[in-house]
């Protein structure tokens, strides 16, 4: 379990398990890895305590690289918690692919989705695939990214670039991209307030990872920012 004592930081977003979730694994074809359920289909004890904390604050909750099933559960319970910025990491991965269905019947619930750029092996959708995907679900539901920063692929400012290039082709207005790369990010994102996560092994960033910041510790031994404006992502792999 998780320890009682926590640190603080200054985040805008947290999210589930990613490389290290369990249905990542299982796509390497290796055995292991992080899930958010127990083996009755019920999240887990620590979860929920992560859910409590983030429901005192207004930071988006993203859905990392859990399962579809991983993902509902966590959804559900978040909502019953009043959790209100839900983020479904890229939705339209091979890891996911969640049927259009399902998405529009999250985004009735207030579900956004960051749809990354589509390529063959980050994305069961073509570009012009992904645009009627956005147009079946809807425009106000929908960030653009990239997820880009490998080797084998552009820039994220280039990929960025292409995505919208590809969405004017496939008939989305100057408007309707400026709501899905600022207006809806900016909606989710314009808070930045203190959120409480449970401390485990992993130890908390040091100031050379976190650019442009001054962290330092109080006499708890809690981080704190001293510049609450500057935008700070929370990233936290849990063995739960």
């Amino acid at each position: 379990g998780l320890p009682k004592r926590s640190a603080m930081f200054f985040a805008r977003q947290v999210w589930m398990p990613t490389l290290s979730a369990a249905n990542q694994f299982s796509r390497e074809g290796k055995k292991g890895g992080i899930t958010v359920l127990t083996r009755q289909g019920k999240l887990k004890k620590e979860v929920n305590e992560i859910l409590e904390i983030l429901s005192r604050q207004d930071v988006i909750l993203s859905t990392g690289h859990l399962s579809p099933r991983e993902i509902r559960v966590l959804i559900r319970e978040a909502k019953r918690k009043k959790i209100q910025k839900i983020l479904v990491t890229h939705p339209d991965h091979p890891l996911l692919a969640f049927p259009a269905g399902d998405q529009k019947n999250l985004a009735r619930e207030g579900v956004c989705f960051d749809r990354c750029f589509p390529t063959k092996t980050m994305c069961v959708l073509t570009m012009e695939n992904m645009a009627a995907m956005i147009r079946e679900v809807g425009v106000s539901s929908t960030v653009l990214s990239t997820d880009f920063g490998q080797p084998e692929n552009p820039t994220p400012v280039e990929g960025m670039e292409r995505y919208l290039i590809g969405m004017k082709k496939y008939g989305f207005s100057d408007k309707e991209i400026d709501q899905m790369v600022k207006g809806n990010p900016a909606h989710l994102q314009e808070k930045g307030i203190a959120v409480e996560i449970p401390n485990s092994k992993h130890q908390a960033p040091s100031t050379k990872q976190i650019p442009n910041s001054k962290h330092q510790t109080n006499s708890k031994n809690q981080y704190v920012n001293p510049k609450p404006g500057k935008l700070f992502f929370c990233k936290i792999d849990y063995n739960v």
